[in-house]
């Protein structure tokens, strides 16, 4: 996981390994769903990209896969940080952008520079380019998920 650290898509990639959870889960987690008091992370909102119309958009949906794709998951202490340390990014973020910030997605957590949505392609691509770049065995973000283990 450290050589993930240097990279844009440390935030999903960490928070999909750690609970196992599907790239649409990841870039769905809003900030109103992390409970820092109860220390707590509520999975209930997912966002893909379609054609809709012809034109490939995101979908956002306000169900998961599931039934069981509905959980509340603890919030561990490094994870809290690591969300902390975002938050204080992209408010950087948006002072350097001015203007040209894009404030549509703010109730994400996984968001680009600039303020927009992150793409899950853009994370599973960007992940085989880390793995490519660093000599490291080609797997499958989804992967991830398969060495889970619910501990909780």
């Amino acid at each position: 996981m450290e050589i993930i650290k240097t990279t844009p898509i440390e935030l999903p990639v960490i928070i999909a390994g750690i609970y196992g959870l599907r790239r649409e889960e990841v870039i769905g987690i809003k900030w109103n769903a992390i409970d820092f008091k109860a220390k707590t992370l509520t999975i209930r909102h997912t966002v893909g990209r379609g054609k809709i119309d012809g034109v490939t958009q995101f979908i956002f949906k306000d169900r998961a896969k599931s039934d069981s794709g509905y959980r509340t998951l603890p919030l561990f202490d490094f994870i809290a940080d690591l969300l902390n340390t975002y938050k204080d990014k992209y408010e950087e973020y948006k002072k350097f952008y001015g203007n040209t910030y894009c404030n549509d997605y703010k109730d994400y957590i996984c968001l680009m520079e600039n303020g927009e949505l992150m793409k899950p392609g853009y994370v599973t691509q960007t992940f085989s380019k880390v793995l490519d770049s660093n000599n490291l065995r080609h797997i499958r973000l989804h992967d991830l998920r398969h060495s889970f283990v619910e501990l909780y």
